[in-house]
């Protein structure tokens, strides 16, 4: 057995007390990323050092398996937490934020279900208890609370104040994600323009620490342009979302410099305007209200399973579980359990990269996917192992006409993290941050 001690560090999620942020310094929007020089797939362009994962260091693990594994104190200590009850998926991205756990009987306080960082998790294949949170008994207790009622009220200004400390826990990781980093270099001298044509690619691109959403549009003269939409969990969680081959009119923005970015204000999608900026340039996920930003960066994969999946606006199947690549802390694939009356075949699982699937706030889950393309994709694996192969995998993303997707290890921390990696007496720090 590959010993993957992995300690995991999110370099994307920032906790905010008294406005300064507790996990390295956050972007700044004077000095925006170059336009069009995109990192491999899911390599954040502030991850320093940072490399995918070889095949070696893959684990993946489906949801039906992590959940109610158990939760152990550190190794010195080795005391039971609790058991893993939920997940909190980023919409955009698939990577895991969050654990809902609920806690050991033995605590004391009845069992309740609490919030913890992913990037907390200290994950060992050798060690007998697989995740592990270095972190007491006591200092559990004082993690948010996580109810049912608690997340479906957030975004409601009449919500209990149990609610309202749940949604200031998430809103307070999510200050990152807020931020805009082109705000402050749109050249306001240049007018706007427009852009129509049909969507050829969808892509995920890193810039600043957050992973916006970037289509290439090809008008009817065969031209293409990238235009940068927003961030993936605020563009791919909407109804309107974009989808390869359906024609858009776009208005945009530019930036400044001689490699300008192009940054959409308003899109017309399907016969539907879409707002992404204001005519000012200021982005509108940025306006909007704090407790309204955590329902639609997360769903739970609870809410997930079981949903009924629509592919070019039919029924192809349902979600039959979650595959997550473990030390990366990602949704990789979701598995399709398909619908044999629109896919004409048997009940073969198939593989679906989340790459590909859009979890909408809404509640719906859809594809930027077509029958012939569900058809050609890989089936479910006898053995998850045999993902951990380039070739399978890739395979499994070639039939979706899209990239495979690298996994980056959590171990790797920003630039600027104040964080020493073999020190971990801040951690109950950082967490008790997240209600700050």
């Amino acid at each position: 057995m590959i010993n993957r001690k992995t300690k995991c560090s999110l370099a994307l999620a920032v906790a905010m007390i008294g406005g300064a942020p507790l996990f390295g310094a956050a972007p700044n929007p004077a000095n925006p990323p170059a336009n069009n020089q995109p990192n491999p797939a899911n390599m954040p362009a502030d991850m320093g050092a940072a490399r995918p994962l070889d095949s070696a260091h893959l684990a993946f693990k489906t949801w039906s398996k992590l959940k109610g594994e158990n939760l152990y104190t550190g190794s010195t200590d080795d005391k039971k937490l609790g058991d893993i009850a939920d997940v909190l998926i980023s919409r955009g991205s698939g990577r895991i934020d969050y654990l809902v756990v609920k806690t050991d009987t033995t605590l004391g306080f009845g069992g309740k279900l609490v919030l913890v960082p992913y990037n907390e998790l200290t994950i060992n294949d050798t060690d007998r208890h697989e995740f592990r949170l270095n972190v007491s008994q006591d200092q559990m207790k004082a993690m948010p609370e996580f109810t049912a009622q608690g997340w479906q009220d957030i975004g409601n200004p009449n919500a209990g104040a149990g609610s309202k400390t749940l949604a200031q826990a998430l809103a307070n990781h999510a200050a990152r994600e807020r931020q805009d980093v082109y705000a402050s270099n749109i050249d306001t001298a240049q007018k706007p323009t427009t852009i129509e044509g049909k969507i050829t690619d969808v892509d995920r691109r890193w810039s600043g620490g957050s992973e916006y959403v970037v289509i290439t549009v090809q008008d009817d003269a065969g031209k293409k342009q990238d235009v940068n939409l927003g961030p993936a969990w605020f563009v791919m969680g909407g109804e309107n979302h974009p989808v390869r081959g359906e024609r858009v009119k776009v208005s945009t923005l530019h930036t400044k410099g001689g490699d300008a970015t192009l940054l959409a204000t308003n899109l017309n999608i399907g016969g539907h305007d879409v707002r992404y900026r204001q005519d000012t340039g200021a982005g509108s996920w940025t306006t909007a209200d704090e407790s309204s930003i955590s329902p639609t960066r997360h769903v739970l994969a609870t809410e997930l399973v079981a949903k009924a999946v629509d592919s070019r606006g039919s029924v192809c199947g349902k979600v039959d579980d979650l595959i997550i690549e473990r030390n990366s802390g990602y949704v990789a694939f979701l598995s399709l359990d398909p619908d044999q009356n629109f896919m004409g075949i048997g009940d073969t699982k198939r593989l679906v990269p989340f790459t590909v699937a859009n979890p909408r706030h809404d509640g719906k889950v859809t594809l930027d996917a077509t029958k012939e393309m569900i058809l050609a994709s890989s089936p479910y694996p006898k053995n998850l192992d045999e993902l951990r192969a380039d070739d399978f995998r890739n395979k499994a993303y070639s039939g979706y006409q899209v990239r495979p997707q690298n996994f980056m290890a959590r171990e790797h921390m920003n630039p600027g993290d104040p964080r020493d990696p073999q020190e971990d007496r801040r951690i109950p720090d950082r967490l008790a941050g997240m209600t700050g």
